[in-house]
């Protein structure tokens, strides 16, 4: 798939799934064999790293695996989902377009509805909007 982004929004580009996993896994193979020395046993190992040992060169929101399904199918994103990891994210603002990870990989990219600031232990109903998942007919494209 040779499509890096879908859409302008917001005089912003939403960049597509395939994409962005292609700079985390370009940005941490660079980063592993950066002393020059061969690192192929550390390399295999990469799928069983946690998120706070993969390198993630851009903002992102965070989420457990239970959310992998609905997201592939298109649900939108709750804040008591974000919430459970909001102190591993950074700062964002309502609007903002941002990837989601799970297991160390993007699954979807959503537009966020709340700030970064709304986001409580009691906040309740939708934070982001999924406009882009694993699985929707743009990932599935050849």
């Amino acid at each position: 798939n040779n499509e890096m982004f879908i859409a302008f929004k917001k005089n912003k580009w939403i960049p597509t799934i395939k994409y962005l996993n292609s700079i985390i896994k370009h940005h941490n193979d660079n980063n592993n064999n950066k002393d020059g020395i061969d690192n192929k046993d550390d390399n295999d190992k990469q799928d069983n790293k946690d998120i706070t040992d993969i390198i993630i060169p851009f903002n992102y929101i965070l989420l457990d695996a239970g959310a992998y399904n609905p997201l592939i199918r298109g649900a939108d994103i709750m804040s008591p989902g974000i919430y459970k990891y909001k102190h591993m994210i950074n700062i964002f603002n309502k609007d903002d377009i941002l990837p989601i990870i799970i297991n160390n990989e993007v699954v979807a990219i959503g537009i966020t509805t709340v700030d970064y600031s709304d986001i409580k232990e009691d906040s309740k109903g939708q934070a982001m909007i999924n406009i882009h998942s694993k699985e929707d007919e743009l990932y599935k494209k050849k």
